[in-house]
């Protein structure tokens, strides 16, 4: 078996026989967690042994803090021909361990990756190293991370570091307390591709400070993770000479918006991350339109501008943990690039299903932790996530939870349903459509089967005429002492016996109201019934078959009614002329069948002695004359 990883954890160690680690071949890597308390010229043996046959050797928990000069620790690694990478951790160093270190990884041809975590260092960067004369140098990375130095004020800037900084492609400083970063060093780092500076004390006006033009011509990532920047267009002012940036990490910083625009940032800028800061809505004012990716998650903000509109380049763009209430539709419709879009942990109450539509170009969405309203409204979003492929939704179905109304509270969006009349509006207009035309058909019905057309038709007449007739003659004095009606059928009857015999033979004479003979010439019909009826202090109905049939007669009795139930008196007179049967009659016309009902009415017989006695109970029912 083939072993690839070593790894000695010693105590204190007091010896060591040379050679005993040199027997194991092509490691990948051998991790070294000594303590040498006593000797540390041990590890100068044991580095010996494990650099010819290892591509990373680290060193853990050493405490270089006696180290000299005269005892070159690390001497076998400058010429190991398998060492690329070297890591120094969880120990104590001073100027003296690094420029031994430094000595020799300037002098390797293979170790292309220096490493120092988690360091106590007690020095002020005092690194005297010798330039060699036309040195090859391997060395590209270097990192250090997490260095405690209690002198850290008084450390120098690097400068003095230019023997190797020119040939680095990856530096990274970080947890180290650095809050001066000089000009000087963005002209010796021409080869630099990575820089990261996070988690120290740089502002904007620290970082790279007091530089005009910053020499990193070959720079493309810059982190700046949790430091103090404050000012979004202070920090575009000071990469904007990096032309060839094309990624740029400002998140946890205390960067608040400008209220401007226009700001200067890198040609070539392309990734943005300022999450975890304090942005607001007019941050994208400030933004470039060469942007490919934007994360201003866990901000301040409340909507989002329409500039983005103007980003044709935008396929990322991160908007959780902010304070969105409306879902922005017009990006993802407005964006056709825009594969990205994360709106988690809002104040997002749904969608609509107008903003489902324009998801079509989406590739992942982020929705969770948002307060839905798990209403109606609810189910087209349940049913766009449930179908939404390729499209993926993030965290579906478990982290998208009801949050309202509070019976839903808890439920998962999944597994809400509702009645299918409760959700349906189209249904619920089709139904409603329907009862109201059932309910407006049986209105309909009922009103003509109660002749309910004819009353309003007859009361707007009637109240008509009363109008007209209270401006002719406001003190209603009757004209007349009874008005006849008769069918057209009966008006012999009428012309030749009742009229002479009314008026003619009695004494004082009645004064009676026909229409053949008293009905104003030129006034419509209904006028001149309602008038009549108003002018006359009874109204007289002659009753046969033939009144029952006759339309007019039947308007005649309607008014008569109409004023009976005003004047609250007997002003009713009927008259039978032959027997008719009471079903016979409308039944609108109910007081003329409950007058029959009762018999009060006058039926002229045929025999003539008894018509003597017919005409006295008339002439008694019609009461007083009219008086002239």
């Amino acid at each position: 078996m083939k072993l690839e990883h070593l790894s000695i954890m010693t105590g204190d160690l007091t010896i060591y026989t040379p050679g005993s680690l040199s027997a194991f071949r092509s490691l990948q890597s051998v991790t070294l967690a000594l303590t040498l308390r006593t000797n540390i010229a041990l590890l100068t043996d044991i580095i010996c042994d494990v650099s010819g046959n290892s591509v990373e050797l680290h060193v853990q928990f050493v405490d270089f803090s006696e180290y000299r000069q005269n005892v070159d620790v690390f001497k076998c690694i400058s010429n190991s021909g398998t060492i690329e990478v070297f890591n120094i951790s969880h120990s104590q160093v001073t100027d003296n361990t690094i420029t031994g270190m430094l000595n020799n990884i300037m002098k390797s041809q293979r170790i292309i990756s220096f490493n120092l975590r988690q360091i106590g260092f007690d020095g002020i960067g005092d690194w005297q190293v010798p330039l060699l004369p036309s040195p090859v140098i391997s060395l590209q990375s270097f990192l250090v991370d997490g260095i405690a130095n209690p002198n850290f004020f008084g450390f120098s800037t690097m400068t003095n570091l230019h023997f190797f900084l020119y040939y680095l492609k990856y530096l990274t400083i970080r947890n180290s307390n650095l809050f001066y970063m000089p000009c000087k060093i963005t002209f010796l780092c021409q080869n630099l591709h990575f820089l990261d500076l996070s988690n120290n004390l740089l502002t904007e006006n620290t970082a790279f400070a007091q530089c005009k033009n910053i020499q990193l011509k070959n720079l493309n990532t810059l982190r700046l993770h949790k430091n103090y920047m404050s000012s979004l267009s202070a920090v575009g002012a000071m990469v904007n000479n990096i032309t060839s940036l094309t990624l740029l990490d400002i998140s946890a910083n205390q960067i608040h918006s400008d209220q401007k625009s226009g700001c200067m940032w890198p040609m070539n800028l392309q990734v943005l991350n300022a999450s975890s800061n304090f942005l607001t809505d007019e941050t994208f004012d400030c933004l470039p339109t060469s942007l490919y990716s934007i994360d201003v998650s866990n901000n301040r903000i409340q909507k989002v501008s329409k500039r983005l509109l103007e980003f044709k380049h935008l396929h990322e763009l991160y908007l959780s943990k902010n304070k969105l209430n409306f879902f922005p539709v017009e990006l993802a419709h407005g964006i056709p690039s825009l594969k990205v879009l994360t709106l988690a942990n809002n104040t997002l109450l749904g969608m609509k299903l107008t903003d489902l539509d324009s998801l079509g170009n989406l590739t992942l969405l982020d929705m969770r932790g948002n307060p839905f309203y798990c209403t109606c409204n609810i189910l087209h979003f349940v049913t766009f996530c449930e179908n939404s492929s390729p499209l993926r939704i993030e965290g579906w179905p478990a982290d998208y939870q009801c949050s309202n109304p509070e019976k839903e509270v808890g439920k998962q969006l999944s597994s809400v349903s509702f009645p299918i009349l409760y959700c349906d509006t189209t249904l619920k207009i089709v139904i409603a459509c329907v009862t109201t035309f059932v309910c407006t058909a049986l209105l309909v019905g009922l009103c003509w089967y109660l002749d309910a057309l004819w009353y309003l038709r007859m009361t707007w007449a009637w109240l008509q005429a009363k109008r007209r007739s209270f401006l002719s003659d406001p003190d209603g004095n009757a004209a007349y002492d009874a008005f006849v009606s008769y069918s057209q059928h009966d008006a012999v009857w009428v012309m030749e016996t009742l009229m002479p015999e009314l008026e003619s033979h009695s004494v004082p004479p009645f004064r009676l109201c026909v229409h053949e003979r008293d009905f104003v010439p030129g006034r419509f019909i209904m006028d001149n019934i309602i008038d009549c009826i108003e002018q006359s202090r009874k109204t007289l109905f002659v009753l046969s078959r033939s009144f029952v049939e006759s339309e007019w007669c039947h308007y005649e009795l309607y008014f008569a009614q109409q004023r009976l139930m005003e004047s609250r008196d007997d002003a009713l007179v009927l008259v039978l002329l032959e027997p008719i049967p009471r079903d016979s009659v409308p039944s609108r016309f109910c007081r003329l069948r409950r007058l029959m009902g009762r018999k009060t009415y006058l039926e002229w017989p045929a025999e003539q002695g008894k018509q003597v006695l017919f005409w006295a109970n008339l002439r008694a029912t019609l009461g007083e004359r009219w008086q002239r």
